[in-house]
């Protein structure tokens, strides 16, 4: 069974038993040869390769996982049109993305797709199918790819395009580039230092 549930402003919402298997192409990184994008992460990768980092739960914070690992989230929200205006803006650090629960036996999969700029749109629309129906509301358009995939069993995040994991874990880049800037400064002070 797939749930799909929409992230938003550091809050997870609900949207329902929602199948994206016809949509999405789950299996597209599961099919590919994985490299670890630290030792190759300077190259292209071919059409049938993917990246992968490590990614222990811990590392996946932002998303307060522990309801939707465990499966029972029938306590969560359910996102509405509210929602989605409220965070319009949508701010450099707040993620808007969509990911799907699946589970395989004794292993749990998230798939990850970023809600880009101009993706949601709050407009009437013509519902086509078996009874065309003119409906009002917001509409969030999806992509066919996928941006990122995690799997439990292996506790590896995986992706093509790491601009793609930015918008997906933009807190978890934040705190590396802090880390990072904090050791440039201590550089700098050390040269600083030396050269006077």
């Amino acid at each position: 069974m797939s749930i799909l549930y929409c992230h938003i402003g550091g809050t997870n919402y609900r949207v329902g038993n929602i199948s994206l298997e016809d949509t999405w192409d789950l299996k597209t990184y599961e099919n590919c040869q994985k490299k670890d994008y630290r030792k190759e992460h300077g190259r292209s990768l071919e059409k049938k390769e993917t990246f992968y980092i490590q990614a222990p739960l811990k590392m996946l914070e932002d998303y307060h996982l522990e309801l939707v690992i465990g499966g029972d989230t029938s306590s969560l929200n359910t996102i509405d049109l509210n929602v989605l205006e409220e965070n319009d803006s949508n701010r450099k650090n707040q993620s808007k993305v969509l990911f799907v629960r699946t589970e395989e036996g004794d292993d749990v999969k998230l798939y990850f797709q970023a809600i880009r700029r101009g993706a949601v749109i709050k407009k009437g629309f013509v519902l086509l199918g078996n009874q065309p129906c003119i409906e009002n509301g917001a509409v969030i358009l999806i992509r066919e790819q996928i941006d990122a995939y995690w799997s439990r069993k292996d506790e590896k995040l995986y992706f093509k395009d790491i601009k793609d994991l930015e918008r997906i874990l933009p807190h978890f880049f934040e705190k590396k580039f802090k880390i990072l800037d904090k050791d440039l400064e201590l550089l700098r002070t050390l040269i600083t230092n030396i050269c006077t």
